[in-house]
């Protein structure tokens, strides 16, 4: 069990290293990112608009757009299936 523990240490700082030392953000990754996050909100507003997931209301809000915006579809399941798990 201690060495699954340590793996798991390893990995976070090689992961946690890794995002320090790339090289730092462009604006052509920002343009990117803001555009993630715009369809982000068109994709979450459509889908409430349109009820496509039942009875499941997601809110159009800043912190779901920006977890929708960053991890894109897995992000809105990731939304959907919190909310099965917390609300139903």
């Amino acid at each position: 069990m201690n060495s699954l523990w340590l793996t798991m240490f390893v990995v976070a700082v090689c992961a946690l290293l890794y995002v320090l030392l790339k090289p730092r953000a462009t604006a052509g990754s920002f343009l990117r990112f803001v555009a993630n996050v715009a369809l982000a909100g068109v994709m979450v507003y459509t889908i409430q608009l349109t009820g496509l997931l039942g009875d499941v209301e997601i809110a159009l809000n800043i912190p779901n757009v920006l977890l929708v915006g960053l991890l894109g579809l897995p992000g809105l399941a990731l939304l959907y299936g919190l909310h099965l798990f917390v609300f139903m």
